[in-house]
C-alpha cells in the first residue's frame, strides 16, 4: 500500500470521527499547522513520514498497521 493511500485513509477517518483536522488536533494536543503539513505532504507532494508518526496517528484513531504476507 502506498503512503499516499494511508494518508487519504487517515484524512477520511478524521473527517468521519472528528469532523475536521482542527478538532482532531485539539483533542489530541497536536499543532494543526504541523499536522496539516504532514498530511498534505503525504497526499500532494509524495513525501515520506516516519513510521512512528503514522502509527501514532492511526492509534489515536483506533487503528493499527499490520504486516501480512500476500495470499496468492
Amino acid at each position: 500500500m502506498k503512503l499516499k493511500n494511508i494518508a487519504l485513509f487517515i484524512d477520511s477517518k478524521i473527517t468521519e470521527l472528528h469532523r475536521n483536522r482542527s478538532n482532531f488536533c485539539l483533542k489530541h494536543k497536536m499543532t494543526k499547522q504541523s499536522f496539516n503539513s504532514l498530511i498534505n505532504n503525504l497526499i500532494y507532494e509524495n513525501k515520506g513520514a516516519k513510521f512512528s508518526t503514522i502509527e501514532e496517528i492511526l492509534n489515536k484513531l483506533g487503528y493499527e498497521l499490520v504486516i501480512q504476507k500476500i495470499k496468492k
